[in-house]
């Protein structure tokens, strides 16, 4: 039941809030070290004995922290990213993102042997969201990502919105690895149409046209899901010249 001031508050409102609080964010990130250090200093006094705790605050607080003044937050990005404790899982989640962002190469070291395991014996960050850091780590340190990226994307014991983060990556990189593995998971037969789809099209964007043409049709040749081959004919007649 919401109350009569909920009522009130319309999307316009909620949007303009939403607007000005990542303005003010993006004003206290670039505000210089002290301001780093002091939402780092009020994040680790938050909450009080007797304050219930905020998880917004704590992420908006970390952002912060991590953008103004990175070296002194990289101990505790790494420490949320890896230690199981009592940290909120959003806030490691989000820690895993600030760490690609603010130091990548030290997101590098500590992901890659996080960002291909299916499984992981303690409770870790939604895998999502490591392939996501990973790709961006890799993005600000010039390292490839492809060959965690395959691994990801041809694991069938993968989180499926993984190995979809994965696949869509992939067909950015003109790498023989990647081309390899989309059209691997193209003729995967796990059932899963849109992780196919989203392989069918990265070979349309990433291939030369003949080379792509030419996987579609041997594909289609042997395709036995009838709506996926509906789509391959589709993609066929709209791609490839007779």
């Amino acid at each position: 039941m919401l109350t009569p001031l909920e009522k009130t508050v319309t999307s316009d409102i909620t949007d303009q809030r939403f607007i000005r609080s990542r303005e003010l964010l993006g004003e206290l990130r670039a505000d210089g070290r002290e301001t780093g250090r002091s939402a780092l200093a009020t994040l680790r006094a938050y909450p009080g004995p007797d304050r219930a705790r905020v998880v917004e605050v704590e992420r908006a607080l970390l952002d912060v922290a991590a953008h103004a003044a990175p070296e002194e937050a990289r101990p505790l990005l790494e420490s949320l990213v890896v230690e199981y404790g009592g940290a909120h899982l959003d806030l490691r989640t989000e820690a895993v993102t600030l760490l690609a962002q603010t130091s990548p190469a030290r997101a590098v070291e500590i992901l890659e042997p996080l960002v291909t395991r299916a499984r992981h014996g303690r409770t870790m960050p939604p895998q999502e969201f490591l392939v996501r850091a990973w790709i961006e780590a890799c993005a600000g340190t010039g390292r490839s990502p492809v060959r965690e990226l395959a691994d990801v994307a041809t694991n069938l014991f993968m989180d499926s919105m993984a190995r979809t983060v994965a696949v869509k990556e992939l067909a950015r990189h003109r790498e023989p690895r990647a081309a390899q593995v989309l059209q691997a998971v193209l003729v995967e037969s796990t059932g899963d149409a849109y992780l196919r789809r989203m392989a069918a099209q990265g070979i349309r964007d990433s291939m030369p046209a003949e080379a792509a043409c030419e996987v579609f049709r041997r594909t289609a040749s042997r395709e036995a899901d009838l709506n996926f081959a509906r789509f391959l004919a589709d993609l066929i007649e709209k791609n490839c010249a007779r």
